[in-house]
């Protein structure tokens, strides 16, 4: 454990363009020494990852962390299963389930508060800002509790969306098992009619780049033939993928010049050569340790042969991430659209483009930034999220309640003419 600590962090320094970019160095590595001194002499392999992850969540990088170990006594349990999200700071079930119906807020699990959870949770979570990580912290609840000690079955204090305070058990659910098979697989974009013959293009996924031009394609002729009155663009569930899905969504949309980023600053790195998929002529040239700066210019989109040109906004929210936060701030800084809904958790001034890589020892999967990013208008100095034109924030009762109050006000914003 102690020799793929060692591994980790000199793969970290020599493929990550600033690793310490939002943490002090020194103090940093006092605390991978101190973890170094503290380890145990046998440990799970589902600790040492939590170990582990929780050094990379403290560099606050979205794209660096470590992945769960293949073999773990961790699977041998049944783990938290509730789906739940937070509002206002505090955990709620997220979604109807056996006795526990949407909006119930957890007081405690086991002998841990929900505060507690949240703060463990959060802990483990790869995000550039404390409240991305908050958000997050939900996603890594069931890690949380297994390392914290706490295991099936959950006895939960609660309180019921009508205010009364209940307990529950919660019997959990093997990670193992198969998912729910009867679970409609989602689309990753979606071209759907609303009201007022207004078209909403729902894009939850950036990855497949060709799937996606033929689709766009398709469903820019459709708005023409059907003389949409406007088009929503939907970002707020879409994790990112590749940026050429924001090109090709952008230049059937618009004609302004824009660019994606302004700056990528690109460490080179011998491991980061030998694992390219897509070979750079100048990054395998390129002497391992130094970084190749790329400057973009603002251009016009490529011509194609049919646009839409009805007015249009994008919807965005705290899981509009990676290439999709992208999108959004290519359209914010050169306002290519009008922006909706709520700030995005990522900044436009942030790490990626991972390389991936396995601790000899231990075998646990991790992965590391390779690339430097600067927004869109050259800010690199912004600390800032990609911010909306027009804010909305749903409350508690309008999510208790199943209502969209970013939809809603996207569909006054085109009824208005844009």
């Amino acid at each position: 454990m102690q020799r793929d600590l060692e591994f980790w962090l000199a793969t970290l320094e020599a493929v990550h363009p600033a690793p310490f970019a939002r943490v002090d160095r020194a103090e940093f590595l006092a605390q991978v020494r101190s973890v170094e001194a503290s380890l145990p002499a046998q440990q799970d392999a589902f600790a040492y990852y939590g170990t582990l992850q929780r050094l990379a969540a403290a560099l606050r990088d979205s794209h660096t962390r470590i992945w769960y170990p293949r073999v773990s006594n961790a699977y041998r349990e049944n783990w938290w299963s509730l789906e739940t999200t937070v509002r206002e700071g505090k955990l709620f079930v997220h979604a109807d389930a056996p006795g526990v119906p949407k909006g119930t807020e957890l007081l405690s699990v086991n002998r841990l508060s929900a505060a507690r959870l949240l703060d463990a949770a959060a802990g483990l979570t790869s995000t550039e800002r404390a409240e991305a990580a908050l958000l997050e912290a939900p996603w890594a609840l069931a890690e949380a509790l297994w390392l914290a000690g706490e295991r099936a079955p959950f006895r939960v204090a609660a309180m019921s969306p009508s205010g009364e305070r209940v307990n529950l058990l919660i019997e959990g659910r093997s990670p193992l098992s198969p998912r729910d098979a009867t679970k409609e697989k989602e689309q990753p974009y979606q071209l759907r009619w609303l009201d007022n013959n207004v078209g909403y293009l729902v894009i939850r996924s950036m990855v497949d780049v060709d799937g996606f031009s033929e689709f766009i394609a398709s469903a820019t002729s459709e708005l023409n033939s059907k003389h949409a009155r406007g088009l929503i663009v939907d970002l707020r569930e879409n994790g990112g993928g590749n940026t050429r899905v924001g090109v090709r969504l952008l230049e059937r949309i618009t004609s302004k010049p824009y660019r994606m980023v302004a700056e990528k600053r690109w460490r080179v790195s011998k491991q980061y050569q030998e694992q390219m998929q897509q070979k750079v002529d100048d990054y395998l040239a390129a002497e391992p340790g130094t970084t190749l700066l790329y400057r973009g210019d603002a251009g016009p989109p490529e011509r194609v042969s049919e646009q839409y040109l009805g007015p249009v906004c994008f919807l965005i929210g705290p899981n509009t991430a990676s290439a999709a936060m992208m999108l959004a701030n290519a359209v914010a800084d050169y306002h290519l659209a009008t922006l909706i809904g709520e700030p995005t958790t990522s900044p436009p001034n942030y790490f990626g483009e991972v390389y991936r890589f396995e601790l000899p020892l231990t075998h646990l999967q991790a992965q590391a930034s390779v690339a430097r990013f600067v927004r869109a208008n050259g800010d690199a100095n912004n600390p800032d999220p990609v911010l909306p034109d027009i804010r909305i924030t749903p409350t508690l009762e309008q999510w208790l309640h199943g209502e969209d109050p970013g939809l809603a006000r996207a569909l006054a914003w085109v009824a208005s003419g844009g």
